[in-house]
């Protein structure tokens, strides 16, 4: 529903438009702007009306201010979307926009500074990765099942070797002479990625530096779609007669959750809500993205955003992460984080299954490249 902020006009008519000095004299008088401040800021979306008499109706705004890119503040201006203009007021949705904007009023073919605005502030949070290299990463389950993932890199710092250590020697009766390593190598080609996996490869199409389409052989085959911010909206599995479908939801950046819907021979079998709760302050900024860990659940894109093909990465990470079936939630999964530095050394998650009274844990060791 839109939200109308009449009630929020200043009481206080300002006299006139701010101008330019060879400028004509603004052709709106008697303009009120509605109130805000840090405490009560405007939103994206909301719909703002500007008292004043003198609009025309090829009359445009623009909301001029400062955002923050890459760890740096640049001048930005933003169009906003006029809903409805009269002699004497103007409305028009508030398009997203950070901090303190200046009212642009563009007439006539001249421009005039009208207000100023406040809207919410921007959380800086950069994926920009972190120089050092994630060399290995160590993973405990249940305090003693341990195997170690190592990382080797190329000279544009892309993936291309995944060694996982003794991934099958912690198991009862695994024969402990045998090394058990598995390693997944990946190579790239202009319009395709190929991981080989002892006898078995995989490969996916790409668009645009995107995830197009792939998978395993005899494994179904997967499809990705983006939003129109280069975030990942949807991907499908399939095979001969069953399909899965997850919906992402993305807001500012960061993944909201997904909707999880399993088919089974064209009938829906089972429907999961996941829901995420992100940390504002600790943005996924390694150099490897964490979303690629599976201890992250973020369904279908592991390995693609391991290896920087799934789209915009999501700005932060989780704390917790809730799974919901039939509107109740079924199971939870919460992250904890030890930071050195800038670097994550070490995340404890717990997972615990509701319906089950069961509970689990893990920990993600996390080494750097000196």
């Amino acid at each position: 529903m839109k939200k109308l902020l009449f009630l929020l006009l200043a009481t206080v008519a300002l006299c006139g438009c701010e101008s330019k000095k060879d400028s004509p004299a603004c052709p709106v008088t008697g303009i009120t702007v509605p109130k805000s401040s840090p405490a009560t800021p405007i939103k994206p979306n909301d719909v703002v009306t500007i008292k004043g008499s003198g609009f025309t109706p090829d009359c445009r705004i623009f909301l001029r201010g400062e955002a923050v890119q890459v760890r740096a503040a640049v001048q930005t201006e933003t169009e906003a979307e006029i809903i409805e203009v009269t002699t004497t007021s103007l409305s028009f949705r508030a398009p997203k926009v950070y901090g303190e904007q200046s009212i642009v009023l563009v007439q006539d073919g001249n421009r005039w500074t009208i207000g100023e605005l406040v809207f919410p502030a921007q959380e800086i949070s950069s994926t920009d990765p972190l120089p050092r290299r994630v060399s290995r990463i160590r993973v405990s389950i249940q305090g003693d099942m341990k195997y170690t993932m190592h990382f080797t890199y190329d000279s544009q710092n892309r993936i291309t070797e995944i060694r996982e250590t003794d991934r099958y020697n912690n198991y009862p009766g695994a024969d402990t002479t045998k090394q058990n390593d598995v390693v997944t190598r990946i190579t790239y080609g202009t319009n395709r990625v190929t991981l080989t996996k002892e006898y078995d490869s995989c490969s996916f199409d790409l668009e645009n530096g995107r995830a197009k389409s792939g998978g395993w052989p005899d494994s179904g085959s997967f499809s990705f779609s983006y939003d129109s911010d280069g975030y990942i909206a949807k991907t499908i599995w399939q095979d001969s007669s069953d399909r899965d479908e997850c919906v992402f939801t993305v807001s500012d950046g960061n993944l909201s959750g997904y909707v999880l819907t399993y088919y089974e021979s064209g009938k829906v079998d089972e429907i999961e809500t996941y829901a995420f709760t992100n940390d504002s302050g600790l943005p996924n900024n390694l150099n490897l993205d964490l979303y690629g860990i599976e201890a992250f659940e973020a369904w279908d894109l592991d390995v693609c955003s391991l290896l920087g093909i799934a789209g915009n990465r999501f700005r932060t990470l989780p704390s917790k992460i809730s799974l919901k079936e039939n509107g109740r939630e079924t199971a939870s999964t919460t992250y904890r984080y030890t930071m050195d530095g800038d670097y994550i050394s070490r995340i404890d998650i717990r997972h615990e299954e509701k319906d089950e009274d069961w509970v689990d844990s893990s920990i993600l060791e996390i080494f750097y490249e000196e």
